[in-house]
């Protein structure tokens, strides 16, 4: 397992090997300060053939629950995945086309303040309009 990044300060490439990739569960070398900066651009992964399932996870769980189902190979949780993927990414999509439309429109202050009693955890960035 190795891999190649680019330092996004100096342009070098470095190749990194399994021990120094550091990679676990949500963690790698490339989220401390140090690696920042540098930017995957290939990953070389050794793969099992007959390695055993991991459906521990919440999203995995929660699919099979809501379909019925027991996801039993790889393909199965592969689809599972990729159905994530696919949701997730409409999700992603209908925010950009609200993100879009609210910062298009103008808004009175009332209703600003009303929305932020109703949503405090949101934030608005508010421009004024020059006359």
């Amino acid at each position: 397992m190795w891999a190649e990044a680019m330092n996004s300060q100096t342009g070098e490439l470095r190749k990194f090997n399994k021990d120094e990739c550091q990679f676990s569960y949500r963690h790698s070398f490339f989220k401390t300060k140090e690696g920042k900066s540098f930017a995957i651009l290939r990953v070389a992964l050794s793969l099992k053939k007959n390695g055993t399932l991991n459906k521990e996870y919440k999203d995995i769980k929660l699919y099979e629950k809501e379909k019925g189902i027991v996801l039993k190979t790889p393909e199965d949780v592969r689809q599972a995945v990729l159905s994530f993927v696919h949701k997730n990414f409409q999700i992603l999509q209908s925010l950009a086309r609200l993100a879009h439309f609210l910062k298009t429109q103008s808004f009175h202050a009332s209703a600003i303040t009303t929305f932020l009693k109703n949503f405090p955890t949101c934030r608005f960035l508010m421009h004024q309009k020059e006359r």
